[in-house]
């Protein structure tokens, strides 16, 4: 059985076996490696055989560049294939035909953007329905996206992810929330015109101190006789 390589393989004869350890522990001997158990140089055609993957590697990208779109039989793994790429806007009957067939849409349900310069061609206008807002029961081929195999993309499909804009309805439509909300403003407004045109305090009496609200301390005269005191009743 051949040693593992790398391993520290020394040749004992049998005859030094015995006393392998009185040698290792009695006195700092060090045994040599036999050449048999070295590792062995690569050979010449193993050297021309790593170079040469080595250079086709480095030729490769100036062989068949990785460019879209240019025919080439290498190309980017997020590239569309060229007969999935948006198209020409489709003006005939026949155009719109064979773009929802190229979009795995029916014809009733496919819809390109306006051709006013900037639209994107034949590519479907899909309805703004975020995955949110899709059956969470459905079985759909990808369950983390709730699409399904060839199914196309939204324009702005990363805007309708489950962590962006949810459009699904609310129990209260958005133009009820709006009045509800605006009148509410209005009707603080109202109150606090109100109370600034007919104000309203809670009714106090003079603040009392004792020794006839400390008469003697404040009279601007000594003759002037103490006042009379009154009590208040709440």
């Amino acid at each position: 059985m051949a040693p593992p390589h790398g391993a520290n393989c020394f040749r004992v004869s049998p005859e030094d076996s015995g006393s392998l350890s009185g040698k290792l522990y009695g006195r700092p001997e060090i045994l040599q490696p036999s050449a048999s158990t070295r590792r062995p140089p690569l050979t010449d055609a193993m050297a021309a055989v790593v170079a040469l993957g080595r250079l086709r590697a480095v030729l490769r990208p100036l062989a068949c560049p990785l460019t879209p779109g240019h025919g080439s039989s290498s190309r980017l793994a997020s590239d569309l294939p060229k007969h999935l790429l948006p198209g020409a806007y489709p003006k005939t009957p026949e155009e719109q035909a064979a773009a929802s067939k190229k979009y795995n849409l029916t014809l009733e349900d496919y819809k390109p953007y306006a051709d006013d310069g900037l639209g994107y061609g034949d590519y479907p206008k899909l309805p703004d329905q975020s995955t949110e807002e899709k059956n969470p029961w459905y079985e759909w081929d990808y369950p983390d996206m709730r699409r399904n195999f060839g199914e196309p993309l939204h324009r702005s499909f990363d805007l309708y992810v489950r962590t962006r804009v949810d459009t699904s309805p609310t129990p209260v439509s958005w133009h009820i929330m709006k009045r509800y909300f605006w009148g509410f403003i209005g009707l603080m407004l109202f109150m606090g015109f109100v109370g600034e045109m007919f104000p309203a305090y809670q009714p106090v009496g003079p603040k009392q101190f004792p020794y006839h609200n400390t008469y003697l301390e404040h009279r601007p005269d000594l003759n002037i006789k103490p006042l009379s005191e009154k009590h208040y009743e709440i």
